[in-house]
C-alpha cells in the first residue's frame, strides 16, 4: 500500500460534543441568572413588604421548599436525580457503583431543606428568631457539604478526590450546559 492510499483510509476523528463558549456563557447563562436573581429580590421585596414581620419567615421558608421541591422531584421515577446530573459534569464523570449514593444524597438534601423550611415557620409560631434560625441552616447546610465530600472519599476511595471546588465546578458546568 502506498503512502498516498494509506492517507486516504484515514477517516477524520469522530467530532466530541460541542462545549459551551466563555462568550456563550456570559451573552446567555449570565443574563439570564441575572433576570432570575432580579425576579427573586422582587418576590422577596414583595413579600417582605406584604407579610410585614413576619416576611423575612416567610420568605425563607418559601425558598428552601422552592429548593427542597426541586431536589425532591428529581426523584421521581424515570428522571435523573439532582446530584447524579450534577456529578456527570465532574471531570470524572458518574461512575455507575455511585448512582445509588447520588440518589440518596439527593433524598438528604431534599429532606435538609424541606425541615429547613418548616423551622423558619418556627418564628410565626414564637419559637425563635429568623435570624438565629438562618445562622443554624448556614452552618448546618455547610457542614453537611463538606462532610460529604470526606464521606464520599472514604466510602469510595478508588475515585480521585473530590473537593468542594470540584462539585461546584460541576454543578457550574451542568448550567452551562442547560443554557449554552
Amino acid at each position: 500500500m502506498s503512502p498516498l492510499s494509506a492517507s486516504a483510509d484515514i477517516s477524520p476523528p469522530p467530532a466530541e460534543p460541542a462545549k459551551p463558549s466563555r462568550r456563550r456563557l456570559l451573552l446567555v447563562v449570565l443574563p439570564f441568572g441575572l433576570a432570575l436573581w432580579g425576579l427573586e429580590v422582587a418576590a422577596g421585596t414583595t413579600l417582605l413588604r406584604w407579610a410585614g414581620p413576619a416576611g423575612g419567615a416567610l420568605l425563607a421558608a418559601a425558598v428552601n421548599l422552592l429548593v427542597a421541591l426541586r431536589f425532591g422531584l428529581s426523584l421521581r421515577a424515570g428522571r435523573v436525580p439532582l446530584i447524579s446530573h450534577y456529578a456527570r459534569f465532574d471531570r470524572q464523570g458518574l461512575p455507575p457503583e455511585v448512582e445509588g449514593y447520588t440518589r440518596a444524597l439527593t433524598a438528604l438534601w431534599a429532606g435538609l431543606l424541606l425541615l429547613s423550611a418548616l423551622a423558619h415557620l418556627l418564628p410565626l409560631l414564637g419559637l425563635g428568631r429568623t435570624g438565629a434560625i438562618l445562622a443554624g441552616q448556614a452552618v448546618l447546610l455547610v457542614g453537611v457539604f463538606l462532610g460529604e465530600h470526606a464521606l464520599r472519599a472514604h466510602r469510595f476511595p478508588q475515585l480521585r478526590p473530590v473537593t468542594p471546588w470540584g462539585t461546584l465546578g460541576a454543578i457550574g458546568r451542568s448550567l452551562g450546559a442547560r443554557h449554552g
